[in-house]
């Protein structure tokens, strides 16, 4: 939550997003108080805009620019995940005191980042508000704890700070992971939304990526689920725009036995010239079907 170095960009270029009238961007959103029309409460508006941005830069092949976009936009997302940006008056006089406390005590909050899970974000601004909304339900009992003369002397209390604090940052990187995602996977439209593409035995099934944004990083993974892996061969196939044949590479060879469901994510490094993917399935066997249920790179 607490930024060094970079925590004023927003403010010396809050021409970027171009707000009307806005006089100081507190990377805000409100709740429970009336905000002040051109001070706060644009937190979710300029998340957004830098993410809409990143997204527009990725399908245009600027990799090195939509992630500049993204590290914009976390900025507002890490604010928001403090419960300090989520108040115009209530609680503002421990606002440094609290950042101040979480640099303090550092080491027994950074492991909260690491987080297994993400939210998958629609609507960037919808989500900003969400993960603010969620803060905010800290910050009655922050304010309370500091209220409490030489709270940091009571283990108990002390206690409870991490334990809330460690929530907060797990909420954001969470979020921050969902932010990420939104900007740099692509979904095959063979298996986006309800789509899905059906395995049947002795068939082989196919899904495909075309003309994708690409770095000297990324991930292929897929989804497949399935009542018996073992019957499967899955290759991960990839060409250059000017050619009709896919190079191929198999990442699946009948393991797993009786196995449910099978999930891969294969690291790509050097491939920042293709544009195409394809994945191969094929089912060798009879008495078992599933369904492709995701195809997607992660633009590194």
């Amino acid at each position: 939550m607490r930024k060094v170095g970079y925590s004023g960009w927003a403010d010396k270029n809050r021409n970027q997003p171009p707000l009307p009238g806005l006089f100081l961007n507190r990377h805000s959103w409100v709740l429970d108080e009336p905000g002040i029309p051109g001070f706060d409460n644009y937190g979710p508006d300029s998340c957004e805009y830098f993410e809409v941005q990143g997204r527009t830069k990725m399908n245009q092949y600027n990799v090195d620019g939509a992630y500049v976009d993204i590290g914009k936009s976390l900025h507002y997302i890490e604010d928001l995940g403090c419960p300090f940006h989520t108040s115009m008056l209530f609680g503002q006089a421990h606002h440094s005191a609290y950042e101040g406390w979480v640099s303090a005590h550092w080491s027994e909050l950074e492991s909260a980042l690491r987080v297994d899970s993400y939210y998958l974000v629609g609507d960037p601004s919808d989500a900003s508000k969400y993960i603010a909304w969620y803060s905010h339900q800290k910050l009655t009992r922050i304010c309370d704890i500091m209220n409490t003369r030489n709270w940091e002397s009571s283990p108990a209390l002390t206690q409870e700070m991490v334990t809330i604090t460690r929530d907060l940052l797990r909420e954001t990187a969470m979020m921050n992971m969902g932010m990420i995602d939104y900007v740099t996977k692509y979904d095959s439209p063979n298996t986006i939304g309800q789509n899905r593409v059906a395995i049947s035995d002795y068939t082989t099934s196919y899904a495909y990526l075309d003309n994708i944004a690409c770095s000297e990083n990324m991930y292929l993974c897929t989804y497949i689920t399935h009542t018996y892996i073992g019957d499967l061969e899955v290759w991960l196939g990839w060409k250059d725009e000017s050619s009709p044949t896919y190079t191929e590479v198999k990442i699946w060879d009948h393991q797993g036995g009786g196995t449910d469901n099978l999930a891969l994510c294969i690291g790509a490094i050097g491939f920042q010239n293709i544009h195409d993917w394809r994945l191969r399935v094929t089912d060798s066997y009879g008495g078992d079907q599933g369904y492709i249920e995701e195809f997607c790179d992660l633009v590194g």
